[in-house]
């Protein structure tokens, strides 16, 4: 067995429609956006709700996007906003803040004026709260992350932590864990592998894991990798015969099928 153990988490999960959604957008010549609606007043809804494939915060998502806009020369620029607003029984959009601004202010204001656009609010009857609600919208622009390398932390790997090799021998992967896809990253549509480096502890279970090349640091898909290196099992590397704790790779592979 190689040192570098490969893991592949295949997304299939449907997501619960009655949160929060999210899109992405490569509209030409505009920021790539992603918009992430937050609001928890919905119910179990009507008959066949869950299996809808165009959920409340998708019309939304959809309508802001149609009036988001930046000044020239802006549209590559990276950020995020976070704003509330308040959504009443009869659809209206009312009370529109920014609560986490972005520092460049026209990013802040074209969040405003996008959700500004909310009314008429794109949704149905059925889709509309028994009562006046608050709700979040988070943008992200541009701000999908980029793979890259990691480099590892100066002290890696700790004292006392083998490397296979010479007299070291490699673990044996006993139980593989495949990591999760958040929300956000599998709305964006983010594949690839995450490359990470773990301590594999002289009873087999694993200590710390750190990355060393990064798939996406912004929408969780790092973290989920690190989550799932966590907990795999191994029957532990020896030295000499005696178990000691060895630092092993592990690439966790997002895909979407």
């Amino acid at each position: 067995m190689r040192e570098g153990i490969r893991a592949v988490a295949a997304a299939v999960a449907l997501l619960c429609p009655a949160f929060s959604a999210a899109q992405t957008s490569a509209i030409p010549d505009r920021a790539k956006l992603l918009i992430d609606f937050g609001f928890d007043y919905f119910g179990p809804g009507p008959p066949g709700y869950t299996n809808r494939l165009d959920t409340p915060a998708d019309s939304l998502v959809r309508r802001v996007k149609e009036f988001w806009s930046v000044p020239s020369g802006l549209e590559s620029t990276k950020g995020h906003v976070v704003a509330a607003m308040t959504i009443d029984e009869k659809g209206v959009v009312s009370d529109i803040l920014v609560v986490q601004p972005s520092p460049i202010d026209a990013l802040n204001t074209a969040a405003t004026d996008a959700l500004a656009h909310l009314n008429p609010t794109p949704l149905s009857p059925a889709d509309l709260p028994t009562r006046r609600e608050h709700m979040t919208a988070t943008f992200f622009i541009n701000e999908a992350s980029t793979p890259a390398p990691v480099p590892p932390p100066s002290d890696w790997p700790p004292p006392g932590v083998f490397k296979v090799g010479n007299d070291v021998t490699t673990p044996g992967l006993v139980t593989e864990v495949k990591p999760k896809y958040t929300r956000l990253a599998m709305k964006a549509g983010i594949t690839g592998p995450v490359l990470t480096e773990v301590i594999v502890q002289k009873d087999g279970t694993v200590g710390k894991v750190i990355v060393l090349r990064s798939l996406d640091q912004t929408l969780g898909l790092d973290r989920e990798a690190i989550i799932a290196a966590g907990q795999w099992k191994f029957s532990p590397g020896t030295r000499m015969g005696e178990p000691v704790d060895v630092v092993v790779s592990i690439e966790l592979t997002f895909t979407l099928r």
